[in-house]
């Protein structure tokens, strides 16, 4: 083994190690049926707002206890951005007042995670204040971008 090999090869083993153990950090989800029951619970306020079927393509799931932040990409069911034209958010989006981005804070009681609020299309980062409305943990705010 090359000593460029070696080094790689410790870098991409350590590196990742010390992010995770950042305290800014939030525990992303890594249980799959928890991030199931997540996404799940995250979808359906979504395409009632659209009155459409969308996708989520999840950008990252944080949970700390019985919260849970969901940010997510709109998507048609294929993958594409979701095509607001058909939407009653079609106007805004028109003015570009509108992304392909979807927030949701949830919180499971019984067994069961249920939406305490979410954003369609936000154009700002509209959770920044959540964790001082609701009570949610502020670490489950860090975003990967």
């Amino acid at each position: 083994m090359n000593r460029s090999t070696l080094l790689a090869l410790v870098f991409s083993t350590v590196t990742p190690m010390a992010a995770q153990s950042a305290s800014s950090i939030p525990a992303q989800v890594v249980d799959a049926a928890k991030r199931e029951a997540i996404v799940a619970a995250s979808l359906a306020p979504a395409e009632k707002e659209l009155g459409a079927n969308v996708r989520l393509g999840v950008r990252s799931i944080a949970s700390d206890g019985d919260w849970a932040f969901l940010l997510a990409d709109l998507q048609e069911p294929g993958g594409a951005p979701f095509d607001y034209s058909k939407s009653p958010l079609a106007e805004q989006a028109k003015q570009g007042l509108v992304s392909h981005r979807y927030a949701a804070l949830l919180r499971q009681r019984d067994g069961q995670w249920t939406i305490v609020t979410e954003r369609v299309g936000p154009t700002d980062p509209a959770w920044l204040g959540w964790s001082d409305k609701y009570g949610a943990p502020k670490d489950l705010f860090v975003t990967p971008d």
